[in-house]
């Protein structure tokens, strides 16, 4: 299974599209950092739990969207095609399926740490500050919830009908 795994965030984690949301997930944050946070919201500083968390959420649609994305590998019609060939291995499929959904996890992961490590960088070259600790629990609060929602809801939505997945995109825009 873990060959399974790491052949999955290999396909996931080092393919252009992974990057590509990345980086544009990136000049998002900035000019949300820039242009939002930095000013604080609700008068509080922009380093506060508060601002951070103003921050996170208007990350979230996009993270939210790159876990959906990152999931369509797994559930578009071309991946459907070769589930012929996958089962036909001796693996048991619930554990494959375990395997992609760990991988699709792990993406979503990434991409949210790349959110973390932008704030950050932009915390300690503003302010020179690095009180990550009064933070830690504004970015787990705002982020797991939502994401594991997106990944769990994903998946049966992509399993039923693969064209799920992009109207389920556009759930936190609306």
């Amino acid at each position: 299974m873990s060959k399974i795994f790491r052949y999955e965030c290999r396909r996931l984690l080092l393919s252009k599209f992974f990057f590509g949301l990345a980086a544009v997930t990136c000049f998002y944050g900035w000019q949300v950092l820039e242009h939002v946070t930095i000013l604080g919201i609700a008068h509080t500083a922009s380093f506060s739990p508060w601002s951070f968390g103003d921050y996170l959420s208007r990350q979230l649609p996009l993270l939210w969207a790159g876990a959906l994305f990152l999931l369509s590998f797994f559930t578009s019609g071309k991946a459907r095609s070769v589930s012929v060939l996958t089962s036909a291995c001796p693996m048991n499929p619930e554990r494959y399926a375990a395997a992609r959904l760990a991988a699709a996890l792990t993406g979503t992961s990434l991409l949210s740490f790349v959110v973390l490590a932008e704030a950050a960088t932009f915390y300690l070259i503003r302010f020179q500050w690095a009180g990550w600790g009064s933070l830690a629990s504004s970015a787990l609060v705002t982020l797991a919830p939502p994401l594991v929602f997106a990944l769990g809801s994903g998946w049966i939505l992509g399993n039923i009908r693969p064209w799920l997945l992009f109207a389920w995109m556009a759930v936190p825009i609306i």
